[in-house]
């Protein structure tokens, strides 16, 4: 059974589940459909103080073009979990000063 089907069926039994219903968002996210995996994220760093939701919210922000979003994403995964890698170097990909953003 797909990924979907079975997220799916979890937030049937428990619609409010902010961590079902980030599973639901990251499917959509990698499937390109960005706006309804925003959506759906959103909705579970509201229901879920959690670091890898938002992590999550902050690559969709980046995928939309929100880069000071991103950044305010990041750092709440980072406060939330300080150690945590993934978010410290998303975080610094988005630095001004990288050369990747020079032309941002």
């Amino acid at each position: 059974m797909p990924a979907q089907e079975l997220i799916n069926k979890a937030l049937e039994i428990d619609p409010d589940n902010g961590a079902y219903i980030d599973s639901l968002g990251w499917v959509y996210f990698k499937k390109g459909m960005i706006d309804e995996a925003l959506v759906e994220i959103e909705k579970a760093a509201g229901l879920l103080e959690d670091a890898e939701i938002f992590e999550h919210l902050g690559d969709i922000y980046q995928a939309k073009g929100y880069i000071e979003r991103a950044r305010g994403a990041y750092e709440r995964a980072l406060g939330l979990e300080p150690e945590r890698k993934s978010a410290q170097e998303r975080l610094e990909k988005l630095k001004p000063e990288n050369p990747i953003n020079a032309s941002r």
